[in-house]
């Protein structure tokens, strides 16, 4: 896992992180015609999520995920 990736479908989401006091994201994908949008955070630190991974990153890694995805509405 390299890339936190959210789905947001209201209009103004490009900007919405600022006003839900998320952090910044690295990536901002806008549809210029509804103004729904798709955040995008790059991990600094990647997350194997083979067999190999372990299992207490992987964990941690999806905790963060999910306390985005609440915090930022998203898919």
């Amino acid at each position: 896992m390299t890339w936190l990736c959210f789905d947001i479908d209201r209009p103004g989401a490009a900007m919405d992180w600022q006003d839900l006091q998320a952090p910044p994201p690295n990536l901002v994908c806008t549809n210029r015609s509804n103004g729904h949008a798709h955040l995008l955070y790059l991990l600094e630190t990647p997350v194997c999520t083979s067999a190999n991974g372990r299992d207490a990153l992987i964990r941690y890694a999806e905790a963060i995920e999910d306390g985005l995805r609440r915090l930022l509405r998203a898919d």
